[in-house]
């Protein structure tokens, strides 16, 4: 068995130059489950970079196996709230940031609801730019790591309350803007609890995101997937954006803007990969062998010098509540 410092030197071709498209480390997985363990997971909350490093250098090669995938699967940790911070991920440009997109709507002294709120990761970061926002999500495990994320400076300006979308316990005309990101809403609340002139903003999934990897799955899509998800936990359905504007006109407001976006987009590490396969509804179970085996196929045939790669699939929708 080679030592540690031999298991971590890379394998070189017959020009000295680190060899390409292969196993980078000379070790078996074994050895990169130790090296992972040792090194990668207890400093990878400090030093998320040392993490990444060491994952890609263990785990990222042509054939990666149904055992290394396993492996990966039970050292990644798990997500926290909504929060996805962690992947190291790239993508083409986009024609909108989300975040970009609500603040130009906002004034400091608009009072702001945040449907589908999470641990409050983009709700907290646009607190700036508002006078009072309460963030409503139906899991109280995710309000729970809302406020513990809630800096003290800004608990009288944030509130987090356990709330179904489909029943919010607002007065009519309560709030200047209503925001929501890639989360169930029910239109004719939305139109409830908007003031006069009032704004709606909500960015939903598209349909057709990461679809080669629910090629590789055997499922239709992304859209398809959710809309089944949904009705089966009976809740509010997220649909296509053409759904959701006509549910909006329906229910009395105006559509100011409507835009989507399909671009591709790259898992940098097989860690992100698979935090993200673990961490979004998407239909993916690591004790199963075909699973597992159609995702590394999936790895194999989409690996770029970019990352492995899949696409970011959005749709925005900017409404308002005419006055009178």
């Amino acid at each position: 068995m080679p030592t540690l410092q031999q298991s971590l030197r890379p394998e070189r071709n017959e020009s000295g130059t680190p060899a390409q498209h292969r196993r980078v480390l000379t070790m078996d997985p074994w050895q990169a489950e130790v090296v992972y363990a040792a090194i990668a997971r207890p400093f990878g909350y400090r030093f998320p970079r040392l993490s990444k490093a060491i994952n890609y250098a263990c785990f990222m090669n042509e054939n990666v196996t149904i055992e290394e995938l396993r492996m990966l699967a039970s050292l990644v940790a798990d997500r926290r709230g909504w929060d996805f911070s962690s992947l190291n991920v790239e993508r083409d440009p986009v024609p909108w940031e989300y975040e970009e997109v609500v603040c130009a709507l906002l004034l400091p002294e608009h009072r702001v609801l945040d449907i589908g709120t999470g641990g409050g990761e983009v709700f907290l970061r646009l607190a700036p730019s508002l006078g009072e926002g309460v963030g409503v999500d139906i899991d109280p495990e995710m309000i729970r790591v809302a406020r513990q994320n809630t800096p003290i400076a800004m608990r009288d300006t944030l509130r987090f309350l356990t709330m179904s979308a489909e029943e919010l316990r607002f007065p009519d005309a309560s709030f200047d803007a209503i925001i929501n990101r890639q989360a169930p809403f029910v239109a004719t609340e939305v139109a409830r609890l908007l003031r006069p002139s009032g704004v709606f903003v909500t960015q939903e999934v598209g349909d057709h995101n990461t679809q080669n990897i629910f090629d590789a799955l055997g499922w239709d899509s992304n859209g398809a997937y959710m809309r089944a998800l949904l009705a089966e936990q009976d809740k509010p359905p997220t649909g296509a954006l053409e759904n959701v504007a006509a549910d909006l006109k329906r229910a009395g407001l105006t559509i100011v803007r409507r835009e989507s976006y399909d671009v591709p987009y790259y898992f940098q590490d097989l860690d992100s990969l698979v935090f993200w396969l673990r961490a979004v509804p998407v239909p993916m179970n690591f004790d199963d062998d075909q699973n597992v085996r159609a995702i590394a196929t999936f790895i194999t045939e989409n690996q770029t010098s970019r990352g492995i790669r899949t696409n970011e699939h959005r749709e925005l929708l900017v409404a308002a509540k005419p006055v009178g």
